[in-house]
């Protein structure tokens, strides 16, 4: 699978990606729920929307996700930043990690495969337990599934 949710403790998770020949880690704490944002992201993107970001928080700093100019391929950029909480420093100081451009829908259909898959090894409560957070249902609903809108997703 090219991209992974990996509960990696309590509150500490991993989110890797494979694409383009390199493998993408990026670590997320439970102080916000990451994979939320990045099927928020995701749902963002298969509505039509052109540019979001999704959030991986850590303590201070964190990685923010980048999706611009999305059509048939979007511009992702992962941005590590030292401190993404305090009010005057949050968006200072990034460094790029990766940047490309990759398949719009190759890359909804990784995330909601990812999901999915998260889903079924942990469960509901096996997630909330980990994690710290509820599983994201509804976020996942929004990430149209192959065959457009109207194609069932499981819950």
């Amino acid at each position: 699978m090219p991209m992974r949710w990996t509960l990696s403790g309590p509150g500490s998770a991993v989110w890797t990606w494979e694409v383009a020949g390199e493998r993408i880690a990026v670590h997320a704490s439970y102080l916000t729920d990451g994979l939320a944002s990045l099927l928020r992201s995701a749902g963002d993107l298969s509505g039509g929307s052109r540019s979001t970001f999704a959030l991986f928080a850590q303590e201070p700093g964190g990685n923010r996700v980048f999706f611009s100019g999305a059509a048939e391929e979007v511009f992702v950029q992962v941005v590590a930043f030292p401190d993404v909480y305090s009010t005057a420093a949050r968006w200072a100081g990034g460094r790029q990690t990766w940047a490309g451009r990759v398949s719009t829908a190759g890359f909804l259909t990784d995330v909601r495969a990812m999901a999915e898959d998260l889903l079924a090894r942990h469960g509901d409560q096996g997630y909330r337990e980990t994690w710290g957070h509820p599983f994201p249902h509804d976020e996942l609903r929004r990430i149209a599934p192959p065959g457009g809108p109207g194609a069932s997703l499981r819950e």
